[in-house]
Order: structure tokens, then C-alpha cells, then sequence
């Protein structure tokens, strides 16, 4: 996994915890980098897994609470950073649509080594956003959480609901239906 995940990772828990949580976090995990990590490098995935067992345990908050709210962290930091990534998408829909296609494509172009998750859309006849996440990595939760953020900035009144499917292989299957209130 990228370093950059893992630099935005930190931050988020210094931003929520302090720097103290961050070293005991860290301290805790043990990780074979010793917990630096530069932005372009890639690094284990089991070193983010290690981190978010440590912060777990050290702040009693479920792990799948603190992925959700990394991803609403991470895709406040997309928006801060690529404001582009934005123009022309007026709403959730239109956005969650581009992913894929536009965001993807541009992160494949910048690290070419990236695994990203698949991600589908489809417009539904109820109005709704169907959504299928694919990944090996299993972070449905980071997906759901960057989803939030996604419904935060548009201030919309989307709600979610989330099927996590049988495993197809490796990969985690998980559909997101968003449908407006």
C-alpha cells in the first residue's frame, strides 16, 4: 500500500487523538518500517492493519468505527487536494460515478503500482445509486466512510444502505445502495 495512505492515516489520528496516541499507536504495532513512511513508498498493508488494531485497543473505539471515519477524514483531504477532481460533478451521483473512470485513472497514472478497489455504478429505476465495491484489501469500511464524506460535502440528504456479499475469491464484494430521503 502506498505511504501516503499510511502518512494520511497518521494524521487523521493526530488530528483526533494527539501526537501521544500516535506514538503509542505505533509503538504498539510494531511496524517492520518503524512507522515512517514517504509518500510514494509502498509498504505492507499488514503495518495499517497492526496500527488500526493498536488504536483500537488503546481508545476502545471498534475498528470498524475508525476506518469509517479515516475514510470521511480521507475524502476530506481529496477535496482539499484535488479540488478538480470536483468540477462538472454537482451531486453525490454524479461523483460516485466518476470515480472510477476519472479518479482511478489519474492515481494509476501517478502511481502505476496502486491497488485500488473496483468500483461499479448503476443508476436504478428508484432513483437510487447502486454501488459494488471489489477489493482483496476488505476495506469496505473505508469505502462506506469516504462515501459520508462524499454525502458531507454535497450537503445532501443521501442515506445509505450496505450488503456485504460473499467473498468472490480474494476479493471483497460489498454493495452500497445510496438512495435520497
Amino acid at each position: 500500500m502506498k505511504g501516503i495512505v499510511f502518512n494520511e492515516f497518521i494524521e487523521f489520528v493526530e488530528s483526533a487523538q494527539g501526537m501521544v496516541t500516535v506514538d503509542a499507536m505505533i509503538t504498539a504495532a510494531n511496524p517492520v518500517s518503524g512507522g515512517a513512511y514517504t509518500a510514494a513508498g509502498y509498504y505492507d498493508f499488514q503495518e495499517l492493519i497492526a496500527m488500526v488494531t493498536a488504536l483500537s485497543t488503546r481508545c476502545n473505539i471498534p475498528i470498524p468505527d475508525l476506518v469509517r471515519g479515516f475514510g470521511k477524514y480521507l475524502f476530506g483531504k481529496l477535496v482539499a487536494q484535488h479540488p478538480d477532481f470536483f468540477r462538472d460533478k454537482p451531486d453525490v451521483f454524479s461523483f460516485l460515478e466518476s470515480i472510477e473512470g476519472h479518479i482511478h485513472v489519474e492515481v494509476r497514472r501517478i502511481y502505476p503500482d496502486a491497488e485500488l478497489p473496483r468500483l461499479e455504478t448503476e443508476r436504478r429505476s428508484d432513483g437510487s445509486l447502486l454501488l459494488r465495491y471489489r477489493s482483496r484489501r476488505h476495506l469496505a469500511d473505508l469505502a462506506e466512510g469516504m462515501i459520508a464524506g462524499c454525502i458531507a460535502y454535497y450537503h445532501a440528504k443521501n442515506k445509505v444502505s450496505r450488503s456485504d456479499l460473499l467473498d468472490e475469491g480474494e476479493a471483497q464484494v460489498t454493495e452500497f445502495i445510496i438512495f435520497y430521503e
